[in-house]
């Protein structure tokens, strides 16, 4: 499946969620059956994160199933690999979310390389350089299919924004605070601002994330951006309950209903 099938998401009508996991996390085949719960209760495509020991924009919730799943042997090879035998079981555009040490140690081009070979549509790496000359992710990304997710947050100057304009490709994902993921329980005045703002910049779709943990906030979203994601409240439901795929369909139920 090619960068396309995200573009295909978005060319149909109607609020998109995305979902994340842990590659591996709690153990590789409740993840490939968490991800199938997810398809199978609506959601639209989800980020898999390659397990690392110093994810610094996530929150406790997905910094102790980065740490659990790397204790548990997960690496990236293994993740890439995980991910090539998901996606022969799911039809939802995967993308890859990680940190720049992981893709630079690779090389980015064998990076992608790798990404393309499992099946995955995008890529989201939020702390890339992707500005600088030496490195200039967008170009070294295009000649592969597929689509370079770039990261904003309310703290984003309006030069970068217009850069990130110009080269983001697929959707643009903003956060709805600077900081960590996972703790926001409401989303706040100046937030619902900064949405409004990132119409005037961008035309490709817009999915907002970091701290969305119920059906109300992503139903207060529905009319604001194009796709809400929702990571930290997965793992939590998949840590706290004995029977957590059937809590994990119900939950992504109530953020799809009208």
């Amino acid at each position: 499946m090619s960068k396309k099938s995200i573009d295909e998401v978005f060319s149909k009508p109607g609020l998109k969620l995305m979902n994340h996991v842990v590659a591996g996390y709690p153990n590789p085949k409740m993840c490939l059956d968490c991800l199938q719960a997810m398809e199978a209760n609506g959601t639209d495509m989800v980020e898999i994160q390659i397990p690392f020991t110093d994810p610094m924009a996530d929150g406790p919730t997905i910094v102790k199933a980065n740490h659990d799943a790397l204790s548990s042997g997960m690496n990236v090879k293994k993740t890439f690999e995980w991910i090539k035998e998901a996606k022969g079981k799911t039809q939802l555009p995967l993308l890859i979310m990680t940190y720049y040490n992981i893709p630079y140690q690779m090389g980015l081009k064998e990076f992608f390389r790798r990404a393309v070979d499992c099946g995955v549509s995008g890529i989201i790496i939020p702390d890339i350089p992707f500005d600088e000359a030496h490195e200039h992710y967008p170009d070294k990304i295009s000649s592969f299919d597929l689509h370079p997710i770039l990261v904003v947050s309310p703290t984003t100057t309006v030069e970068r924004l217009q850069k990130i304009n110009r080269w983001g490709k697929g959707f643009v994902y903003t956060t709805l605070k600077a900081g960590v993921t996972g703790t926001k329980k409401l989303i706040d005045d100046s937030s619902i601002r900064f949405l409004k703002q990132l119409r005037n910049f961008f035309s490709i779709p817009i999915a907002a994330g970091f701290g969305i943990h119920s059906p109300e906030q992503a139903k207060e979203l529905s009319d604001k951006v194009d796709m809400v994601v929702i990571g930290s409240k997965v793992i939590q439901i998949l840590d706290s309950k004995k029977d957590p795929l059937s809590f994990i369909a119900e939950f992504i139920r109530s953020c799809k209903s009208d």
